[in-house]
């Protein structure tokens, strides 16, 4: 604790462009290796990719990343002007950012209006920050970023959502590309699975010779996978028509688990969805090391599965042949 009497010194201003004379060359390699400062006043990460890009026309100061979204920022050491606010605009949609950062020393208040109207827009978040530098007495020069505009709390908690969905998906687009090589290596499930490419998304799913409604799946989480076998015919009317094909396969559960070799998941996970599903195979998705033993036993649960399954799609095709409609009727 402090001792008093405490002396006190003033907190002085210093003008920007005396410690940043030259806004492209000066100030902009300074907050490039010093993003964290800003990163600080904002909330979220940045990692710089570039300084001084190239749109088709036009130089932009710095272009980064947030996660998987691109972040622009446009530095103007000055009182906000039109000028500037168009360029941000323009980086924005050149290089389809998600967030847009304008640094100004100072901030009109037709342009502290405008970064929230443009706020109200779904496409891009903007932030307009306030770059200051400060010292006390003959003490070190201390430069400060403070937000002047930004989006709003509930707008920021859905672009981290979505930052972290993006992220998500481009994990799993991997796994698929990597487990697809091992799948299309298998002459079972290459005639299911063949045509089957990456998606991003928890799952991979195939239905090429099976009765309507019916599909193979691999299911992911971020620390299994899964197969089976579902049944979901997405269209009105459609309710008698999975019920009845799932109660055709449901009749030869003793059969099916026979020949398998060990008990599988039946149920309905909705009013639509019915499936069988083996046991989950661990494995940690954001581990690539564990994918290949995963994959591998993976496909080899949906080997056994097909091949359990498959003496019976006649059954299942004569049931579904049965009903008067036809899927492709809607």
């Amino acid at each position: 604790m402090l001792e008093w009497p405490v002396q006190l010194g003033k907190l002085t201003s210093i003008p920007v462009t005396s410690v940043w004379p030259s806004e492209p060359a000066d100030f902009t390699p300074w907050l490039a290796s010093n993003i964290e400062m800003l990163s600080d006043c904002l909330g979220f990460d940045i990692e710089v990719v570039q300084t001084e890009g190239r749109t088709d026309d036009y130089r932009i100061d710095i272009v980064g990343r947030s996660g998987e979204e691109v972040v622009v920022i446009e530095n103007q050491l000055s009182r906000s002007d039109h000028r500037h606010l168009g360029q941000i605009l323009t980086y924005a949609a050149a290089f389809q950012a998600a967030r847009a950062i304008w640094v100004v020393s100072e901030a009109t208040g037709d342009h502290i209006r405008a970064i929230g109207f443009l706020n109200d827009l779904p496409s891009c978040s903007f932030y307009l920050v306030k770059a200051e530098v400060f010292r006390i007495g003959e003490s070190d020069l201390a430069p400060r970023f403070s937000l002047i505009a930004g989006p709003g709390a509930i707008r920021t908690e859905v672009q981290r959502v979505k930052s972290n969905q993006s992220r998500e998906d481009s994990e799993f687009r991997s796994l698929w590309e990597f487990a697809l090589g091992q799948i299309h290596g298998d002459h079972l499930l290459a005639r299911f699975f063949g045509s089957i490419g990456p998606r991003q998304g928890p799952y991979i799913s195939a239905s090429r010779g099976l009765p309507s409604g019916v599909s193979l799946r691999f299911f992911a989480t971020r620390n299994s996978i899964i197969t089976d076998l579902y049944i979901d015919l997405p269209r009105s009317a459609s309710d008698s028509y999975n019920d009845s094909l799932y109660a055709a396969l449901s009749a030869r559960k003793t059969e099916i688990e026979a020949r398998y070799g060990d008990e599988l998941d039946w149920g309905r996970t909705d009013r639509r969805y019915r499936k069988l599903a083996t046991r989950p195979t661990p494995f940690d998705l954001s581990n690539t090391e564990s994918w290949n033993n995963a994959v591998a036993e993976s496909c080899q649960r949906m080997n056994r599965l097909i091949q359990s399954v498959e003496p019976f799609m006649t059954e299942l095709e004569t049931v579904a042949n049965s009903f008067a409609w036809s899927p492709e009727d809607d």
